[in-house]
């Protein structure tokens, strides 16, 4: 008669632990950078989504919106634009970007990497037009998001560094 033994020796499972170990350090960079792209690409998502709202605003209610981006605080909101300058405007909606780390905005010529900058939608659905640059450190894809003066729409386009 044979002796039959159930369950694992000390040595297998310490050679089971040791191959999951390893798994998981090569895998968990992959899925650091994975998250951190899929947060970007919301960031993106976030500012068309946005052009897009300010500019049916401006058709629905007649009246021209503001698309504004604080540059410094990373954050996007629109608002009805108002000429005169009293009292601050009413912010309808607003968003962080809170994973890109590097934003241009460049309209009428203008290149600007710092402070708060807008970019203006008329009841007409044209737009002053303009370009919106986003770019995360340490991945290699740029999108460029442009704005469309005649119709007011906005289209983005990848590329790498």
């Amino acid at each position: 008669m044979s002796k039959t033994h159930d369950g694992f020796t000390l040595i297998e499972l310490v050679v089971v632990l040791i191959l999951i170990g390893i798994s998981v350090a090569l895998v968990a960079p992959t899925i650091a950078h994975s998250l951190g792209q899929a947060q970007f690409r919301k960031d993106i998502r976030s500012v068309s989504a946005m052009l897009t709202l300010a500019r049916s605003q401006a058709i629905t209610h007649k009246i021209p919106y503001a698309f504004s981006i604080d540059i410094n605080e990373r954050m996007i909101w629109i608002n009805p634009y108002q000429q005169e300058r009293g009292e601050p405007p009413k912010r309808i909606t607003q968003s962080p970007l809170s994973h890109t780390d590097t934003l241009r905005v460049t309209a009428q010529t203008r290149e600007n990497t710092s402070g708060t900058h807008t970019l203006m939608f008329y009841p007409n659905g044209s737009s002053g037009g303009g370009t919106i640059q986003m770019a995360r450190s340490g991945q290699e894809e740029t999108v460029e998001i442009k704005l469309n003066i005649v119709t007011g729409l906005a289209t983005s386009t990848r590329s790498l560094n």
